[in-house]
């Protein structure tokens, strides 16, 4: 993963921030490092871009009824909006895979091919 943040800071694509964390076990990352994260990046967006999206690498925003993130950004031209709430689901690992047709049987594994069946919140 490392090397992946390296590679988009190079093309300034990412800003990659050292932090020195005061945490002392993983549960207080995930609480209270996780929102410190979080507030940082929307602090430092806020008069910069438009829209800032917080997603986690392991999560993917994908629209259903236009193909792009900017298409359907545009759809929503609205100057009263003040931010977008997006549903999402869980695809479990510990779920069984989908059966792929023939067409993509042969394909590399691709976790987004096989776990299919989704979990919504």
């Amino acid at each position: 993963m490392k090397i992946v943040f390296m590679l988009y800071s190079s093309k300034n694509i990412v800003t990659v921030l050292p932090w020195q964390l005061p945490v002392n076990t993983k549960k207080e990352i995930r609480t209270e490092g996780l929102f410190t994260a979080l507030n940082d990046c929307a602090f430092r967006s806020m008069y910069k871009h438009k829209y800032a999206a917080m997603v986690d690498v392991d999560e993917f925003l994908v629209p259903r009824k236009v193909k792009t993130i900017p298409q359907l950004l545009d759809s929503k031209n609205d100057t009263t909006l003040g931010s977008f709430v997006l549903k999402n689901a869980f695809f479990y690992l510990y779920w069984e895979n989908a059966t792929l047709t023939r067409e993509f049987a042969e394909s590399p594994y691709l976790i987004t091919m096989y776990k299919t069946r989704k979990d919504i919140n």
